[in-house]
């Protein structure tokens, strides 16, 4: 009886080790065929994310030892992502934000998956470029991205880093936005539709890119602005949104009544790279030259 108990504990054992054997081969890329060759990686087994955490914990030494442990990339420097179903490697040289600064960055939709190679944890907040507003309506002109805003994973590997999300309000041209601010039913319009995005995806609030302002909407903007503030608060509930203004870099102290808007505005971002406009290459983003003396900054 003790004879058939230790031939069990023995084959056990044998399955035990094989099993692992096998997981360490297929960690490491050098799992083999019955004839010898690689197999490709159609019949590779993959490992569900539990399994690859810990194969990592249990034979991160065997990395370590072919790769060198002072090396940057070792396995105590991965970092699962959850969303991604990837793993990054954390690297310890990054600095990290000062938190008197704010770094802030626009993911245009043009982009596509560029977002990927973003280093979140050296951004304060990222906004998604962008609704576009639909002038005589107050609704939006790209469908697509909407439903692209509803669904990117660029959102939620963001929110991992502690990075405030954003969405960008698009509308450009004197005309355009004459005919939106001169209707305050399409600025119901609009705030109702971004309260509805920004709770699908638990944003942290707008930012509002309105170029070429009509001098004689000065007030109206204003006021839009206000509206935005009052309404956002009111149907996001639990979180103060954030509503980030950008401001163009030259002659716009006549048109933005900023000593006004600041009451409502938490963030305002000059668009530094209008300071150098035209054919010529481009120049400075902060004003450097004579010519330049009329920036906001």
């Amino acid at each position: 009886m003790q004879l058939r108990s230790s031939v069990r504990k023995t084959q056990n054992d044998v399955r035990y080790f094989n099993r692992d054997v096998n997981k360490v081969k297929n960690f490491l890329g050098v799992e083999k065929g019955d004839n010898g060759e690689d197999l490709d990686s159609s019949s590779q087994n993959l490992f569900t994310p539990i399994d690859q955490k810990n194969i990592f914990t249990t034979y991160g030494y065997v990395y370590d030892a072919i790769n060198g442990s002072k090396d940057v990339i070792n396995s105590s420097n991965f970092y699962w992502d959850s969303i991604q179903k990837v793993y990054y490697v954390r690297n310890k040289k990054y600095s990290k934000i000062k938190p008197e600064n704010e770094v802030f960055g626009w993911h245009p939709y043009w982009m596509g998956s560029a977002w990927e190679s973003y280093p979140f944890e050296l951004l304060s907040t990222i906004s998604y470029f962008s609704y576009k507003l639909d002038p005589e309506t107050g609704s939006y002109t790209n469908p697509q991205q909407m439903i692209e805003w509803r669904n990117t994973a660029m959102i939620d590997s963001a929110k991992l880093k502690k990075t405030k999300v954003l969405l960008t309000v698009s509308s450009h041209g004197y005309k355009n936005n004459n005919s939106f601010l001169g209707d305050q039913a399409k600025w119901g319009v609009l705030i109702d539709s971004l309260s509805n995005l920004l709770l699908d995806r638990d944003a942290d609030g707008v930012d509002i890119n309105f170029e070429n302002l009509p001098y004689l909407k000065r007030g109206s903007f204003n006021r839009f602005i206000e509206e935005l503030r009052k309404r956002l608060n009111q149907k996001l509930g639990t979180k103060t949104p954030i509503i980030s203004l950008t401001l163009p870099a030259v002659d716009s102290r006549e048109i933005f009544d900023i000593k006004d808007l600041q009451k409502f505005v938490d963030l305002f971002v000059i668009m530094g790279y209008d300071y150098n406009t035209g054919p010529q290459l481009q120049g400075a983003v902060a004003p450097l030259l004579p010519f330049e003396s009329k920036n906001i900054s």
